[in-house]
């Protein structure tokens, strides 16, 4: 290579060398200027915006293992406590119409609530012989039956929840969950099997839908008090008596003026 060549080679890095200062130079002062702009524009955002102040008396538990714990439980207990409620209460049309039942038709209805075919051989016999009506009969105390099984099942499956999980229920959610229970075992005897017969005693009377449904209600509300989703509204303080005016004194109707008397 020749000493022109060389001249020629350094002159071209000195450039490039230049140019990337000068770019690098550009690039810091207009990185210093967005900065600048950054900085500008959440001081004035928070200038203008309105910085949230906790209420006095506000929950503060709200974070940390525990209450997410306990909402995890709640939701379950809740959850649990619903469909014994909904068991408790058929709704309308609960009852099949046995009479259309067909033995297939039956066969399959034991199967899917779980009752065994010897608990109904006296139906599955009347099917069997043409008479529907001792079938459907038959068929419809059974089906009661059922019913209560399965609202005794679904009620002790959510007490054995809620005493697993005692230590993260509060005061008020344990009063609530003690009335909603007894709400759904009134009237009721748990335990008894399908085709047993009803045990001796005085039994309370049965609740009805609303007095299960208000219950439930009452539950949630504790539920979301306790968790902070609920907080009873702060009452306004009363407002100072207005003091009254001179001007608005009653004025007498009857005014003496220089000795005269006028109405």
């Amino acid at each position: 290579m020749t000493l022109t060549n060389e001249i020629q080679l350094l002159a071209a890095l000195g450039a490039l060398l230049l140019a990337m200062i000068v770019t690098a130079s550009w690039l810091s002062r207009r990185m210093r200027v967005m900065a600048r702009d950054i900085q500008k524009a959440v001081a004035g955002s928070r200038q203008h915006s309105a910085i949230p102040i906790p209420a006095p008396g506000a929950n503060m538990r709200q974070s940390g293992p525990f209450w997410e714990k306990q909402q995890e439980v709640y939701a379950r207990l809740y959850s649990r406590y619903r469909r014994a409620a909904d068991s408790a209460i058929p709704g309308p049309g609960h009852t099949p119409d046995f009479t259309r039942f067909s033995r297939d038709e039956l066969l399959r209805y034991l199967a899917r609530r779980k009752v065994r075919e010897r608990d109904a051989t006296d139906a599955i016999a009347a099917l069997d012989r043409g008479d529907t009506f001792a079938m459907s009969r038959l068929m419809c105390k059974l089906h009661e039956k059922v019913d209560q099984r399965d609202a005794s099942l679904a009620l002790q499956r959510a007490t054995r929840f809620e005493e697993l999980n005692e230590l993260y229920l509060s005061d008020p959610v344990r009063d609530a969950v003690i009335a909603l229970r007894q709400r759904l075992t009134a009237g009721e005897v748990l335990g008894q099997p399908v085709t047993g017969e009803r045990r001796q005693g005085t039994a309370s009377p049965r609740a009805t839908e609303r007095e299960i449904r208000d219950a439930l209600a009452a539950l949630m509300r504790a539920m979301r008090n306790e968790l902070g989703g609920e907080r009873p509204a702060i009452a306004p303080s009363p407002a100072p008596a207005r003091l009254a005016l001179p001007a608005e004194q009653a004025v007498a109707q009857r005014v003496h003026v220089d000795g005269a008397r006028t109405n």
